[in-house]
């Protein structure tokens, strides 16, 4: 073919493209591909320029501290491999928190799987419950710790903070506790925790039936200078007070040694544990703050250690609750169990417009 054919072939091709082209614009358009109406243009007003900035924090940190500070104190652990559970009963997630107030009290509270379960791919053994009673006069907060050497032991746990929570609104609602009514309560939570246990019983090899430690607090909602603060609890997840402005951590209720002494006897747990049982109350001032925890977290602060330090200043007010997380999450290099925390801030704290 010579040039010219080429060119002639060319040409007449794309004039039947272009016929073809008029052809397909004449036919109606289907009903899903009608042109739209065009919109009226209207002039937009220049946006104001981006501050690249970022926002500030709430509560920002004193100058010049370490942001790790609170995560990582004393010697650096090294890094942990984060295995999930083989096996995940009653929703055990790795974290769980909540956060909010009743009357005029503020709570925080988060649980976290410790590095050396994440190491060997075991649940969270610890578990929170915390809420408002019915009539808004108490903040009701259990916390427990599963026996690690038990069956299934973040079952016990998970059962037990529900027992107690229901048992001890039901007491308050009847008219007060004491000591006989935390005799009953626990009672009750040893039957439930160890009628949760049953099914479950053939399936934890040669480990006995699980077993947890719990520490119930009822506070009044209605947060008062002197009002009275009641606390009961079995084996070694202690109650302990904090003065932020003095950064002093005391024990309110818990095993016979302070926070930071670490012991590795076999601590009390239901059921049945009964015989364990201790109760006390104490006055709330309006410059403390009343905290629920696991060992995991209580062995780790110390005498006037720099965690402990580092906390009361961080708790002076409610943190938010990712900031509580995070405070709780900390990492140090030979504390790696599991470790919750509830705290309550007297106050209305938490204000939302």
């Amino acid at each position: 073919m010579s040039f010219g054919q080429f060119v002639l072939v060319y040409v007449s091709g794309m004039c039947g493209l272009a016929g073809l082209r008029q052809l397909v614009l004449a036919l109606p358009a289907p009903p899903w591909h009608r042109p739209r109406a065009a919109r009226p243009v209207r002039e937009i007003e220049a946006a104001p320029p981006v501050d690249a900035r970022p926002a500030p924090r709430t509560a920002p940190r004193p100058a010049g501290a370490d942001p790790d500070l609170v995560r990582y104190t004393g010697r650096r652990p090294a890094p942990v491999s984060v295995l999930l559970p083989r096996t995940v009963l009653a929703g055990r997630a790795s974290v769980q928190a909540d956060g909010g107030g009743a009357g005029r009290v503020t709570v925080r509270a988060a649980s976290c799987r410790g590095s050396g379960h994440m190491r060997e791919g075991l649940p969270r053994q610890d578990a929170f419950l915390v809420g408002a009673s019915a009539d808004g006069r108490w903040v009701i907060a259990a916390v427990a710790d599963g026996v690690g050497s038990t069956a299934h032991a973040e079952v016990a746990a998970q059962a037990a903070v529900a027992a107690a929570v229901r048992h001890t609104e039901r007491a308050l609602e009847r008219g007060g506790i004491g000591p006989r009514a935390w005799a009953r309560i626990f009672g009750r939570v040893a039957d439930e925790v160890g009628e949760r246990m049953r099914p479950l019983g053939g399936t934890g090899g040669p480990r006995p039936p699980g077993r947890t430690t719990l520490t119930i607090l009822a506070a009044p909602a209605e947060q008062r200078p002197g009002c009275t603060v009641h606390v009961a609890g079995v084996g070694d997840s202690p109650a302990l007070r904090l003065r932020p402005t003095a950064a002093e951590w005391s024990l309110v209720l818990g095993p016979d040694r302070p926070p930071g002494n670490v012991r590795d006897d076999v601590t009390a747990a239901l059921p049945p544990g009964l015989d364990d049982l201790r109760t006390t109350t104490c006055e709330w001032r309006p410059d403390e703050v009343l905290v629920l925890a696991t060992d995991g977290f209580a062995n780790a602060l110390g005498n006037r250690s720099e965690l402990s330090m580092a906390l009361a200043d961080e708790w002076a007010r409610p943190p938010d609750l990712l900031g509580f997380i995070r405070d709780v999450d900390f990492r140090r290099a030979t504390f790696t169990d599991d470790r919750t925390v509830v705290a309550l801030w007297p106050g209305t704290h938490d204000r939302r417009h």
